[in-house]
């Protein structure tokens, strides 16, 4: 099944990050034992496909110049078999697939890959080479900090968010809410894999089916708005891992019937100028 752009940002499926084994490693050490001695007792490359809720990856900082570990909140389209359009990035130092609006890093802030042209400084430094457009599955690992250390199967990582174009400004700018302190991320990482089987089972489709409601009204409602909602949604998005753990169909069906309501009214307003 073929996705085209819908607001969700996707890696190529054959993409590959670094995970921790030995949680109390440095980043630094994960860095060199994913990409220069392959020490997988340390932290193991592996493809973004089996990453899962819970995971210790290895991020950066907005410029890759410091390390840091981050956690996968859940993995989106783990389970999908979609792809999309890719853009396929060629760098001094290896490759990227991801979608046109995946947001990157390059020539000092973050971009959609739509925009990279050839001679694009990425971070950590390494030139652009070479950009054409591919068709691949898709993968997403969403992390609390935002960010992820991202490559092809082979090759050296390079700096990219794991956000849509149309969030990623709003998302990245914030250290304490939505991430990390958001309730769901909180039981995200306390039920990893119960927060994963939900994800998969319940809200992908879910997201599906909201995405483009949710990205209008995130361009057209004034900021205060959009920020009651994103605490409303989280709530909601918490009580229904909380009726998907306790098996309770009832209060899971009320509680994505609120989630629907709350995109849907939003993608109204939205087109009425609200």
């Amino acid at each position: 099944m073929l996705q085209e752009d819908s607001g969700t940002p996707c890696f190529g499926r054959s993409s590959t990050a670094c995970r921790l084994v030995d949680a109390s490693a440095s980043p630094a050490a994960a860095h060199v034992a994913c990409f220069d001695a392959l020490d997988d007792t340390v932290a193991e490359r592996v493809p973004m496909a089996v990453l899962s809720a819970g995971d210790l990856v290895l991020s950066a900082a907005e410029d890759a110049s410091e390390l840091r570990l981050t956690r996968v909140i859940v993995s989106q389209h783990a389970k999908s078999d979609a792809a999309s359009a890719m853009i396929h990035v060629q760098h001094e130092r290896g490759t990227l697939s991801l979608t046109p609006d995946h947001v990157l890093f390059a020539n000092g802030h973050f971009v959609a890959a739509r925009d990279l042209k050839e001679g694009a400084v990425l971070a950590p430094a390494s030139r652009v080479t070479a950009v054409r457009h591919v068709t691949e599955g898709i993968i997403n690992p969403l992390t609390v900090d935002g960010r992820i250390l991202a490559a092809g199967s082979e090759g050296a990582p390079i700096l990219a968010s794991v956000y849509t174009e149309w969030i990623a400004e709003r998302m990245l700018a914030s250290t304490l809410y939505p991430v990390p302190l958001s309730l769901s991320a909180t039981l995200a990482r306390i039920f990893p894999a119960r927060a994963q089987a939900y994800y998969d089972e319940v809200l992908e489709p879910l997201f599906v089916l909201t995405t483009s409601g949710l990205k209008s009204f995130n361009a057209m409602a004034p900021s205060s708005v959009v920020a009651i909602t994103i605490v409303l949604i989280d709530a909601m998005l918490a009580l229904g891992l909380a009726a998907y753990e306790a098996c309770d169909p009832v209060g899971l069906a009320a509680t994505l019937a609120v989630i629907g309501l709350v995109a849907r009214r939003g993608w109204s307003g939205c087109k009425k100028g609200i």
